[in-house]
């Protein structure tokens, strides 16, 4: 039975799958543009599977992860060519995956474009995830916590608890 609720979440650019299953039964998902930044979370980070296991990337931030400020104003840090080491081990580990061809150039334009902020990236990377998997529920970028009834899932996915496989969430 699908969930009508409306949910908070923190803004990831590639989200672990349990995270994208879990939010299919949500009508309204809300990415606070306001909220602090978080260190040791999935917010600068994706996981991608490899032929010796999971491979952890992260995106490299101006003045790095202990941060006290909006998760808006996190600026990306572009002196290392990090989009560039990202692109190669994901082709390395999907390239031969089935429908990679069919959306590879459309993913590789987030490791050739440069955006500014974090949170830009995250969204842009999230919104195409939407389309392509055509996602039921309404993204909502907001600045204040909503006034009606929300659950509140910021940090329920964190890497920690990805690598130790604490994810068995039931919907």
């Amino acid at each position: 039975m699908r969930n009508n609720s409306s949910v908070i979440v923190e803004n990831q650019s590639f989200p672990v799958i349990t995270w994208i299953r879990y939010l299919f039964y949500k009508k309204h998902i809300i990415l606070l543009s306001c909220e602090g930044y978080r260190k040791m979370s999935f917010r600068n980070r994706f996981v991608v599977s490899g032929r010796t296991g999971l491979i952890h990337l992260s995106v490299p931030l101006i003045n790095g992860r202990d941060q006290k400020i909006p998760f808006k104003d996190v600026r990306i840090c572009y002196r290392e060519k990090w989009q560039l080491k990202h692109w190669r081990t994901i082709t390395s580990c999907y390239s031969r995956s089935p429908y990679f061809e069919y959306y590879r150039n459309e993913f590789e334009k987030f490791f050739k474009n440069t955006s500014e902020f974090l949170f830009d990236w995250n969204f842009a990377a999230l919104s195409w995830l939407k389309e392509v998997l055509i996602f039921p529920g309404e993204l909502i970028v907001t600045t204040q916590l909503p006034s009606w009834d929300v659950e509140d899932a910021r940090d329920k996915w964190l890497p920690k608890k990805f690598s130790a496989g604490e994810y068995r969430f039931s919907i």
